[in-house]
């Protein structure tokens, strides 16, 4: 599977009014002005949308969707990121069907007067997703990056303990990022960058979906090309240095 993000700054929140959010510029996917061109991967399984204390629904829209209605995502958290455990939707089980290479877009609304960040994630696959059985290892890693609003930023991976040499599925993964809204995997000469709901403290409970093979296979690498983190941010801090932990099978 697949995530694929938007972020959009209201400049002003109007009531009772749907304003549709910019997609956030991407290089995996094709993203221009409000729209996001749904991949070969087209298939929802998860929506997630940080909406602020003012925020209130939040739709995705294509052709396709129209035939039926708007598909709403509910809960939404009240909040710039996510909460613990984060507030989202999940059809793992049911997933919602798009056609290739239609335009979707986002809308949501709010009560006025204020400046809000709205942030809204989907997670995309090509089925139902299986859950994978195994013996499971969680390990750590750190990466280091400057959060910049509006934008993904990549770091590269450190493993501060050494992995025997070998092939790993990736089946899960977390990252601490405060500030943090949305996070996703590069792997090396891969297309699909499998993520998401950042924590942002080390408490932070994670969306059950993400750990331990619920979502299935994610990626698969070896020890010499680890996957790359790019996280989205709910505004621009400096350079930190931050925990990541992958939950992996070895092959």
């Amino acid at each position: 599977f697949k995530c694929s993000q938007r972020l959009h700054i209201k400049k002003t929140n109007e009531a009772a009014v749907f304003a549709r959010i910019a997609a956030v510029a991407d290089q995996h996917v094709r993203a221009t002005g409000d729209q996001i061109i749904v991949p070969d991967m087209n298939n929802i399984i998860a929506g997630f949308a940080a909406v602020g204390a003012l925020g209130d629904e939040v739709r995705v829209i294509s052709p396709r969707l129209r035939r039926v209605n708007p598909l709403y995502i509910t809960p939404v958290s009240l909040a710039l990121f996510g909460g613990s455990p984060p507030a989202m939707m999940f059809h793992g089980d049911s997933p919602i069907p798009l056609d290739k290479s239609e335009a979707i877009e986002v809308e949501s609304n709010a009560v006025p007067g204020a400046n809000e960040v709205h942030s809204v994630g989907l997670w995309l696959a090509d089925g139902k997703q299986s859950k994978i059985d195994g013996e499971i290892h969680t390990i750590n890693a750190t990466i280091n990056l400057a959060q910049v609003l509006s934008s993904w930023e990549m770091s590269e991976i450190t493993l501060p303990d050494a992995l025997p040499v070998g092939q790993y599925t990736v089946v899960g993964a977390r990252a601490e990022i405060a500030g943090g809204v949305l996070f996703r995997l590069v792997p090396v000469g891969g297309i699909n960058r499998p993520g998401g709901i950042c924590a942002q403290t080390a408490g932070g409970v994670d969306p059950f979906m993400q750990r331990f093979g619920r979502l299935g296979q994610w990626l698969t690498f070896d020890t010499i090309t680890p996957p790359a983190v790019e996280v989205l941010g709910s505004a621009a801090a400096g350079a930190v240095t931050y925990d990541v932990f992958l939950d992996v099978i070895k092959m």
